[in-house]
C-alpha cells in the first residue's frame, strides 16, 4: 500500500508533493501506482475542464505517464471516469468511449463505445 495525502491539487507521497494543474478528483492505487484523475471541482462547465486528465505516480513521487501517452492520438480527451477493473484500469471519456488498459505495459486492452 502506498501512503499518500491530497491536498487539493497536490499530491504528498513519501515526502514528495506533486502538483497538479487542477484539483485531484480521484486515486486508484493499481499495481505500484497511483492513477489521478484531476478535475476543476468550481466549474460543472466541460469547456473549463482539464483534457487528458489522468496521471499515474510511481511511490518515488516521479509521473509515469499521462493518459495522452497511451492512447496515442493526436486528440485531447476529457477523461469523465476511472474505476479499477481486476489488475487494470477502466477509463470513460467525454464522447462515450471506453477503454481498459494495462498500467504497466501501458497498452489498450480494450477499446469501444457503450451499447
Amino acid at each position: 500500500m502506498i501512503n499518500y495525502k491530497i491536498e487539493n491539487n497536490i499530491l504528498l507521497i513519501n515526502n514528495k508533493k506533486v502538483y497538479f494543474s487542477h484539483d485531484i478528483k480521484t486515486v486508484i492505487e493499481l499495481e505500484g501506482l497511483l492513477i489521478v484523475e484531476i478535475r476543476n471541482k468550481s466549474s460543472n462547465k466541460v469547456s473549463e475542464q482539464p483534457l487528458n486528465n489522468v496521471y499515474a505516480v510511481n511511490q518515488a513521487g516521479d509521473i509515469e505517464w499521462n493518459i495522452k501517452d497511451i492512447i496515442g492520438d493526436d486528440r485531447d480527451r476529457l477523461i469523465v471516469g476511472i474505476r479499477r477493473e481486476g489488475d487494470n484500469l477502466f477509463v470513460v471519456d467525454f464522447t462515450g468511449i471506453r477503454r481498459t488498459i494495462d498500467v504497466l505495459t501501458r497498452k489498450i486492452l480494450f477499446s469501444g463505445g457503450y451499447k
